[in-house]
C-alpha cells in the first residue's frame, strides 16, 4: 500500500512539474516555491526577464491571453487624449471640432 502512494505522489510531482513551465516559481526548479526576497522590487526586477517571455510566448499562441491583453490596453489607454476648438466665433469653432472629430474618428495609432 505504502509502494502506491509513493508512486502516485511521484507521479503527481512529475506531472506538475511538466506543466508548471509557465508558472514562475512554481517547480519549474529554477526558484523554489519557498523562495523569497525580502525587498519585493528587487524580486519582480529579477523574475521580469522570464515572465515577460513567458507572457510573450502565451500571448502569441493563447488566443484567450492574446485578447485579455488587448482589452486591458484598451481599457487603460482608451482612445487618448483629444482636443477641443476654442475659436471665438461660434460658426468657426463648431466647423472646426466637426472636422478634427471627424478626423479622429478614423486615425489610429
Amino acid at each position: 500500500m505504502t509502494g502506491i502512494i509513493t508512486r502516485t505522489r511521484n507521479a503527481f510531482r512529475a506531472f506538475t512539474r511538466a506543466f508548471s513551465g509557465y508558472d514562475i516559481t512554481g517547480g519549474s526548479g529554477r526558484w523554489p516555491a519557498a523562495y523569497a526576497l525580502h525587498a519585493p522590487i528587487t524580486q519582480q526586477l529579477a523574475a521580469g526577464r522570464l515572465a515577460s517571455r513567458k507572457i510573450s510566448h502565451q500571448s502569441e499562441n493563447n488566443s484567450l491571453i492574446a485578447s485579455i491583453i488587448q482589452h486591458a490596453v484598451t481599457a487603460i489607454v482608451a482612445d487618448g487624449p483629444t482636443v477641443r476648438a476654442a475659436h471665438p466665433d461660434a460658426d468657426i469653432n463648431a466647423n472646426l471640432q466637426r472636422a478634427w472629430n471627424s478626423f479622429f474618428q478614423d486615425c489610429s495609432v
